[in-house]
């Protein structure tokens, strides 16, 4: 049985236009976790780009919906807008799957 729990990340840190802004994630199962291996420092170093494909498509997997800020108006967000989004939004999105503290508690 597959159980779905919801985190929201807040894009409100992005600023002026970005109030009410938000990424949904499910959060990955103990399964996923375990299934998943962690890379050494010296991997992540010898190939950061590998990595950070990697970790976005985690976040790609596990985006459920969101809003973002266009320049005019919040609109809805896809899988595919999380590449179009600013680093600090990947680095929180990552965080927050990993099981960090919610930056939103």
């Amino acid at each position: 049985m597959a159980f779905v729990v919801k985190k929201q990340l807040s894009l409100d840190f992005l600023g002026e236009g970005w109030h009410g802004a938000y990424i949904n994630f499910t959060l990955p199962s103990l399964k996923v976790s375990l299934e998943q291996s962690t890379p050494t420092q010296e991997e992540i170093e010898a190939d950061p780009k590998k990595y950070t494909l990697e970790m976005v498509t985690f976040l790609e997997e596990h985006f459920i919906d969101g809003k973002g800020w266009n320049g005019n108006e919040l609109v809805d967000l896809t899988k595919d807008d999380i590449q179009e989004l600013p680093s600090a939004v990947f680095a929180k999105g990552v965080e927050l799957l990993s099981g960090a503290p919610s930056p939103n508690s």
